[in-house]
């Protein structure tokens, strides 16, 4: 074999073991992400305020890293809607050897996820989860993210404030944080929507814990129960009051509607009059005088519009009467 073609051969042979090994694309998508209440104990409580302060999102992932359906089970920090959590019977200790193996299990989580990488993103967002019953939906977080397959979200609250019968009721979050493993994808130049839903579950004790239900999370269209048509996205008005995000922008395109000024109002605000005149044809009404040319075609080729008169020395400039340059 010629000498000289020995190391091509060998460089060659590097750059497609190397492309094999790498992870391809490069591009970003948008991520956004809802938060919902299952309304079940929640009905207890007048309001439920939950301020989030960050979440930290788990990938991207190769294919060896995708988690298991098994995984989502098994963290202590989350649970399935037919969880059984509320029976009076369930005595003191049991609770709390449980919230102890919550903790437990949260932290190991924790440090098994932080060697994968995560991105952190900066909510600072409060609602009032007892609005986002009955399919209702509040968008928390709305980023770009690189393209690639996601395991796990968890989302930091800094505060909870509650009131039952007018009176305040503590809300624990045994782990100090919500987090849901599921796998999720992010494709270039598309749009991932998913929906974190939150439970209040009583505990035996009489006491309430804040957790995630895995069963009613996932992407929207694509997991179990999400579909699209059934969700109903809240948005929050000038009262900071929940309303449906269609119904406020029907309602702020109302308001846009009724302030916007007409042209004949500019005109005659700043002092011209409303006149007619013969201008081309496709020339609309109230033109920019202090151009020429609008209304320089032949009869034949123009029709009577509505104008703006501005007097001897202004021109209408389509907004207002102005000072006509001197040609």
């Amino acid at each position: 074999m010629n000498k000289n073609i020995l190391p091509i051969i060998l460089v060659l042979g590097m750059i497609i073991a190397v492309s094999g090994c790498t992870q391809t694309g490069t591009g970003t998508g948008n991520f956004v992400l809802y938060i919902s209440d299952a309304p079940v104990d929640i009905n207890e409580f007048d309001s439920i305020v939950v301020t989030f302060d960050k979440a930290r999102i788990f990938g991207p992932v190769g294919e060896d890293d995708d988690t298991d359906e098994e995984d989502e089970i098994e963290d202590g920090n989350e649970t399935d809607d037919n969880e059984t959590l509320s029976i009076e019977d369930v005595n003191s200790n049991e609770t709390n050897e449980e919230e102890n193996n919550n903790e437990t299990n949260s932290e190991d989580d924790e440090e098994k996820e932080d060697d994968k990488g995560y991105i952190e993103v900066l909510i600072n967002d409060s609602a009032d989860l007892t609005k986002l019953t009955s399919n209702k939906i509040f968008e928390i977080l709305n980023t770009e993210l690189e393209v690639g397959k996601y395991t796990k979200i968890e989302l930091y609250v800094t505060n909870v404030e509650t009131t039952m019968n007018s009176s305040e009721v503590e809300v624990k979050i045994p782990s100090g944080k919500l987090m849901i493993t599921k796998n999720f994808e992010i494709t270039e130049n598309g749009t991932t929507e998913f929906v974190f839903d939150i439970n209040i579950v009583k505990l035996g004790t009489g006491e309430y814990n804040l957790k995630p239900t895995i069963s009613e999370s996932g992407v929207v269209g694509k997991d179990k129960d999400i579909d699209p048509d059934d969700l109903e996205k809240m948005c929050e008005d000038e009262d900071d009051e929940f309303v449906d995000c269609d119904e406020l922008e029907e309602e702020t395109d109302d308001e846009d509607d009724e302030n916007e000024v007409s042209l004949e109002e500019k005109c005659t605000n700043s002092g011209g009059t409303v006149a007619t005149t013969l201008c081309c044809e496709s020339t609309e009404d109230f033109p920019n005088f202090c151009l020429i040319g609008a209304c320089g075609c032949a009869p034949e080729n123009s029709e009577e519009i509505n104008t703006c008169d501005c007097g001897e020395g202004k021109c209408f400039d389509g907004e207002s009467c102005v000072e006509q340059e001197a040609a």
